[in-house]
């Protein structure tokens, strides 16, 4: 079985505002705390039982709340998985995200730590020179903060196209991580390219072990994603509009 990699946000304890985003469409990618350790309890003892290795399955967390180094690293640590800790770098100290100290913390605990753009907006809305910057600048900062060189990203709001490829080349990043629902690995030059599959907040514990073991599942995805990646070429802006409107109704 080829590596499946999950894409999480945030974890809390009692309230969605705890970290990371407060805005209310992203409420559906935020886990209590108590979900998310039965669910990684629940791989844990999947691949154990399968005869899988650990690293069948990888952790990946977007945004940058507080909540990587305060809860969730402690989750990871106890079944004994690495994360892999996306930060957006235009937020870092602020309320609800992660510290300098914190993301230290983090490189120092062993897991990994990577750029998730600096200000987190639409990349395709910006010119290419702006998305060059997006990546320069937080790779630059997340290098000084951890003091070696970063080299994972994942592409923030699924806005993946050449130029984010070409610009995440040019910073020096080897594995950039994306929105898309596959687990076979692509490249760009000779940069890694790995799809993953988000965890929301209804994910069950059953569908999320169906994703890891069932080639069915992931099929379904996948097709599913084409659909709304067409969507969402055709529909420009308005597709986000959409999108924003439907969680704002939840």
């Amino acid at each position: 079985m080829n590596q499946i990699v999950l894409m999480y946000h945030d974890v809390y304890m009692s309230d969605l505002s705890e970290s990371g985003f407060r805005r209310e469409r992203d409420y559906p990618y935020k886990l209590p705390l108590d979900v998310f350790e039965r669910q990684v309890a629940a791989i844990y003892n999947y691949c154990k039982d399968n005869n899988l290795p650990q690293e069948s399955v990888v952790f990946t967390f977007d945004d940058g709340g507080c909540s990587f180094y305060h809860l969730i690293a402690d989750v990871l640590e106890k079944y004994g998985y690495v994360g892999h800790f996306y930060v957006t770098t235009k937020y870092i100290g602020t309320d609800g995200f992660l510290t300098p100290e914190e993301i230290k913390g983090l490189g120092a605990r062993g897991h990994v730590v990577g750029s998730h753009a600096h200000t987190h907006e639409h990349l395709y809305k910006l010119t290419p020179e702006q998305v060059r910057e997006e990546w320069m600048q937080s790779v630059t900062i997340l290098n000084g903060i951890l003091g070696h060189k970063v080299t994972e990203a994942s592409i923030p709001n699924g806005d993946t196209s050449d130029v984010v490829l070409k610009y995440c080349y040019e910073s020096g990043l080897k594995d950039v991580f994306t929105s898309r629902p596959t687990n076979k690995k692509g490249s760009y030059k000779d940069m890694n390219l790995y799809g993953r599959y988000v965890v929301l907040c209804d994910t069950s514990d059953e569908y999320l072990l169906s994703i890891i073991g069932s080639s069915f599942t992931r099929k379904k995805l996948a097709l599913k994603w084409s659909i709304i990646y067409c969507v969402k070429k055709i529909l420009g802006d308005r597709y986000v509009q959409l999108k924003n409107l439907v969680y704002r109704n939840k």
